[in-house]
């Protein structure tokens, strides 16, 4: 019987020791994985645009996927995928654009969550996720502006630098425009020159356009090693400009050739349906892209 006790009492202890070592080891990698960027300050007016970067910053050896997730931030677009794969010991500038369209003044926060979705597979990499806090102050139409400067994540050894004040003029974000036509970009994002057509009747039937709404142009982004062409999700519209319930920035296509040379119109845009906001990029470049606020 002592021999029994004493061997569950032994068992006891090194169950007890192993769980401890665990809960140390976990609490340890949660400790050392994940970080807090310092605040993103930005300052803008209303109804304006302006476009900055996050940095992706891949501390580990060998090559990982990240995917960056807005929280509480309706005013900040990616202007890219938002997983993307970084090689060992590099970044990567992810692009996106701050609009304060329908916004009222005043201040507003929010985060941005950069995880490592696969730096665990990789037994040395401590890296897990990053958390970016984001500080918007919204002021009037006419009040100071900041452009929003590239977020950068710092070195782990290196000493935060102080940034750069921001001028206080606005980055001009480039759009498809207003009216009933909108102008043709190519395979590679690109205006094609003099080439401004109207939108198919019978597609307006279902999917009408808001003439007065503007859309960012077209934007070619890579996933997969296959390159897609698409549209910001948000319509810029303004007080005179009320964008209606389901309205969207979304994608319209054509051919960019017509058929009969006797036909004097050039191919109407139709809208890309299915629920997907981009489609496949055309590398034969016979197709033509544009962006309209749309149902």
């Amino acid at each position: 019987m002592r021999v029994t006790t004493r061997l569950r009492s032994s068992l006891l202890t090194l169950a007890f020791i192993s769980i401890s070592i665990a809960v140390i080891a976990a609490h340890a990698w949660t400790q050392q994985s994940t970080q807090e960027r310092p605040v993103w300050d930005v300052q803008m007016a209303r109804n304006t645009q302006a476009t900055s970067t996050i940095t992706i910053q891949n501390q580990c050896q060998q090559t990982h996927s990240f995917s960056v997730n807005g929280q509480q931030t309706p005013y900040l677009q990616l202007l890219a995928a938002s997983t993307v794969e970084v090689a060992g010991h590099s970044s990567y500038q992810l692009p996106v654009r701050f609009n304060t369209s329908g916004m009222n003044a005043g201040p507003y926060q929010g985060m941005v969550i950069v995880k490592c979705e696969t730096c665990r597979k990789e037994k040395t990499c401590k890296q897990d996720r990053e958390v970016l806090p984001i500080r918007l102050i919204v002021g009037g139409e006419n009040g100071p502006q900041m452009v929003p400067q590239p977020e950068t994540s710092p070195s782990p050894t290196a000493k935060p630098e102080e940034k750069p004040k921001a001028t206080p003029t606005a980055t001009p974000t480039p759009t498809t425009g207003q009216g009933s036509t909108r102008p043709a970009y190519d395979e590679t994002g690109k205006p094609v020159k003099d080439d401004k057509r109207e939108f198919d009747s019978d597609d307006q039937k279902h999917y009408p356009i808001q003439k007065c709404a503007e859309c960012s142009v077209p934007q070619v982004v890579e996933e997969n090693k296959e390159k897609f062409v698409q549209c910001d999700g948000v319509c810029i519209g303004g007080d005179k400009c009320p964008i209606p319930g389901g309205y969207t920035c979304n994608l319209f296509v054509a051919e960019k050739e017509k058929k009969n040379p006797k036909d004097k119109t050039l191919p109407k845009w139709r809208k890309v349906t299915g629920g997907n906001p981009r489609t496949k990029q055309d590398s034969s470049g016979k197709t033509v892209y544009t962006c309209a606020c749309s149902k």
